[in-house]
């Protein structure tokens, strides 16, 4: 239980009213009221490990669930782009390369500089954080 979820129990426990919205107050109320009995069945010993199974399986399905959502929205995007090519006649012209080919000793320190600051990263700053 997080801190405010032990409030709201300290404030019922002590018969006061909880401040927040009705329905999630009674919710509260019914929760922590079935939580002090014990349960009238006899729970098996592997009941939290079949529980713990269920849940893991249902955020297994849902992560492949999201998965087939993202590339079948991924694929349709690119259907798309493509369309989108077809029809406005677009044409690749990619003649500004020829124009930055001659900065090629500011892209290699760029390169180099990046890398440079990489390392003092990992030597100084992540040596003091741990």
């Amino acid at each position: 239980m997080n801190k405010q979820e032990e409030e709201i129990q300290k404030k019922i426990d002590a018969g006061l009213k909880p401040l927040g919205e009705e329905l999630d107050v009674r919710a509260y109320e019914e929760v922590f009221l079935r939580l002090r009995k014990r349960p009238e069945t006899p729970l098996s010993t592997n009941f939290a490990d079949k529980i713990i199974a269920r849940v893991i399986e249902r955020n297994r399905r849902s992560a492949s669930r999201d998965f087939v959502w993202f590339g079948l929205g991924a694929f349709m995007l690119v259907i798309a782009c493509i369309v989108a090519v077809v029809m406005t006649g677009f044409q690749f012209k990619l003649g500004f390369l020829k124009d930055i080919s001659s900065y090629f000793g500011l892209f290699a320190f760029g390169i180099v500089f990046i890398l440079v600051l990489n390392r003092l990263d990992k030597k100084l700053v992540l040596r003091k954080s741990e």
